[in-house]
């Protein structure tokens, strides 16, 4: 079993193999844009974020699951699902963004069928909690100069944008879990039966 800071500095380092490549092709095929970029067409502090956002995730979810006495179904094998889902949002963006419309609903689509096979408690309180704060640090970040989306639909920011970050959310709350599980429910006595 791994110690606190040690599954702390994995969460760091997943952070930042996770996203940092797919911001890098979001540059190059011309979907985001950074106003210095140092290498590849990112800035130094990007990775560093990326980073600290997975861990920031992982200590605020794990609190709030804590606090909200969340009993978790979740299996760890399907962590490198929610990979694949990512991957899917990202290729998806990379093919459909000049049709944001659909792109939104199609992303929002999926990720209504994640939840009807994949649901967890509280899952649409996690995921409307990320649609909410990813982009308003986003538009936080775009209105102080550091990068800009080269298709912005309102606000610098495209239409797709919030159901992205509410995805990323739902993925990060599974991190936690693998990261710093619970015990799942205790099974209800006599087998379940009653009146027996």
């Amino acid at each position: 079993m791994l110690s606190w800071p040690k599954k702390m500095f994995l969460a760091l380092c997943l952070g930042i193999m996770t996203f940092t490549p797919w911001e890098i092709i979001m540059v190059h095929l011309g979907v985001v844009s950074f106003t210095r970029p140092n290498y590849l067409g990112l800035p130094w502090w990007l990775p560093l974020a990326f980073g600290l956002v997975v861990l920031g995730s992982v200590i605020l979810f794990t609190l709030a699951d804590q606090l909200f006495k969340t009993i978790l179904k979740f299996n760890p094998n399907w962590l490198a699902f929610e990979y694949v889902i990512i991957s899917g949002f990202y290729l998806s963006i990379f093919f459909f963004r000049q049709f944001p419309y659909l792109l939104t609903i199609g992303l929002f689509f999926a990720v209504v069928i994640k939840l009807i096979f994949l649901y967890e408690d509280l899952d649409i309180l996690f995921f409307l909690f990320g649609a909410c704060i990813g982009p308003t640090v986003e538009i936080i970040l775009i209105s102080l100069g550091l990068f800009s989306f080269n298709d912005p639909d309102f606000l610098g920011m495209p239409y797709w944008l919030p159901v992205f970050w509410g995805n990323v959310a739902l993925a990060l709350r599974r991190v936690a879990w693998v990261l710093t599980p619970r015990a799942p429910a205790p099974a209800p006595l006599g087998g379940g039966l009653s009146g027996v």
